[in-house]
C-alpha cells in the first residue's frame, strides 16, 4: 500500500519495521536493542540519511548514519550532545540556529505531546521531535536528509510515532531505574543497601575463588554513634551518617562498592585489592574521620570508626557467610582492642560461618 500524498511511500516492509520497533519498545530492557531497533526502522521509514536519538536524562546520545555521511553523523552528534547538556542548553545552538522552523499539531498521534521542528540549512533538510511523557520530556529523536525534498507532513507523522513509542519505551526504563535506586539504594546516605551488595560480593568471590584474583571486603562501624542520637537527637546523627557515606565514596575507586550495612555500620566490597592495599584504605579512612569536624544543626561532632577487613587471601573464605563473618569477626576485634583502629581478620582462627551479621560492640 502506498500512502497517498507520502514523499516516502509506505510498503507492507515499512509496516513490518514499524512492529519490530514497537515490539522492542515495549518487550525490552536493554537500551541498545531499543536503538537499534529504532535504526532498523526508521531510516527507511523516512528516507533518513542521518537520525540521533538523545536523551536528557542520562545524556547518552545515539547516532546513525547512511554509508559516506559520517561527516553529517559527527555534526549530529555534536548537535545533539549540546541539547542534552544542561550548560549548553542555555546557550544558543545549532539545532536553533536554522532558517526555517514549522511547528504543528500532528493529526496521527493526537494525545502526544510533542514539538515538531522542521530545519533547513546548506546541508540539507533536518526534522526533530521531542520526546515527551506525561508532560515530561524524555529526549528528542531526529532525522535530516542530505537533499531534498523536505519532510512532508505526512513523513512527520510517522517520526513522530516512532519518538512516541521510543519516548514511552524510555520514559519505563528511567522510572523502572528510580525504583531501583529505591530499592536498592539507602534513601538517607545514598550508598548501596544492605542487599545490594550481595552482587558484588558473589562476583568477586566466584572470580577469585576460580582465577585467584585478589578482592577485599571492609565492615565499619562508627564508635559510640548512639552517643551522637542520645545527645544532639536523630536529625543530627542522620546528618554524620550522611557526611560519612560521602566521605567513603570519595575515598574508593569507582569500581568499589559502598553500601550501608545497617544502622552506623558501612561497608566496602574492594575487587581486585589484596590485604595490604585494603589496609593502606581502611587506615586513611580511620584517619580522615578521626580528623573531620561534621556539621550538624546544632554545631560540630567529632567522631571515630573501628574498621574490619577480609581478604580472599584467607583461605578459609569459601562463601559468602564466612567472607562477611571473618570481617565482622575483624570488626569485632578492632572494637574490643580500643575502637578507632583497623582490624585484619586472622586466617588462622575463623570465625564460624554463622556469624554473618554485623555485631555492635
Amino acid at each position: 500500500m502506498t500512502a497517498v500524498g507520502h514523499d516516502y511511500p509506505i510498503d507492507r516492509a515499512h509496516v513490518s519495521l514499524m512492529h519490530g520497533l514497537a515490539q522492542a519498545a515495549s518487550g525490552s530492557v536493554d537500551p541498545e536493542e531499543i536503538v537499534s531497533a529504532a535504526w532498523d526502522a526508521i531510516p527507511s521509514l523516512v528516507g533518513a540519511d542521518a537520525a540521533g536519538l538523545a536523551l536528557f536524562q542520562t545524556k547518552q546520545v545515539w547516532t546513525w548514519s547512511k554509508p559516506g555521511q559520517r561527516g553529517r553523523e559527527d555534526l549530529l552528534r555534536s548537535r545533539l550532545s549540546n541539547r542534552v547538556d544542561p550548560s549548553a542548553r542555555q546557550r544558543p545552538s545549532l539545532l536553533q540556529s536554522h532558517r526555517s522552523v514549522r511547528r504543528g499539531h500532528l493529526s496521527l498521534v493526537p494525545k502526544y505531546d510533542c514539538a515538531v521542528r522542521q530545519q533547513e540549512d546548506q546541508t540539507g533538510y533536518g526534522c526533530e521531535i521531542l520526546m515527551a511523557v506525561g508532560g515530561s520530556e524524555v529526549g528528542v529523536l531526529r532525522a535530516e536528509r542530505s537533499e531534498g525534498p523536505s519532510f512532508t507532513d505526512e513523513t512527520q507523522q510517522v517520526l513522530a510515532t516512532c519518538a512516541a513509542l521510543l519516548g514511552l519505551a524510555f520514559g519505563h526504563l528511567q522510572a523502572q531505574r528510580a525504583h531501583e535506586d529505591l530499592v536498592l539504594r539507602d534513601s538517607l546516605t545514598g550508598a548501596l543497601a544492605r542487599r545490594a551488595l550481595e552482587a558484588p560480593l558473589q562476583r568477586e568471590l566466584k572470580v577469585g575463588l576460580r582465577y585467584g584474583t585478589p578482592a577485599s571486603l571492609l565492615l565499619m562501624d562508627l564508635d559510640y554513634f548512639t552517643t551522637v542520637n542520645n545527645r544532639l537527637g536523630h536529625a543530627a546523627g542522620d546528618d554524620v551518617l550522611k557526611a560519612v557515606a560521602a566521605l567513603v565514596q570519595d575515598s574508593v575507586r569507582a569500581v568499589d562498592c559502598v553500601g550501608r550495612y545497617g544502622g552506623e555500620q558501612f561497608a566496602v566490597v574492594l575487587p581486585h585489592t589484596d590485604v595490604q592495599m585494603a589496609q593502606t584504605l581502611a587506615e586513611r579512612i580511620r584517619a580522615d574521620i578521626e580528623r573531620r569536624a561534621f556539621d550538624v544543626e546544632d554545631g560540630q561532632v567529632r567522631i571515630t570508626m573501628s574498621l574490619g577487613i577480609a581478604s580472599l587471601q584467607d583461605a578459609s573464605i569459601t562463601n559468602i557467610e564466612r567472607w562477611i563473618a571473618a570481617a565482622d569477626a575483624a570488626l569485632c576485634e578492632a572494637k574490643a582492642k580500643g575502637r578507632n583502629r583497623v582490624a585484619t581478620h586472622n586466617a588462622c582462627n575463623p570465625a564460624p560461618a554463622p556469624a554473618a551479621a554485623l555485631r555492635v560492640a
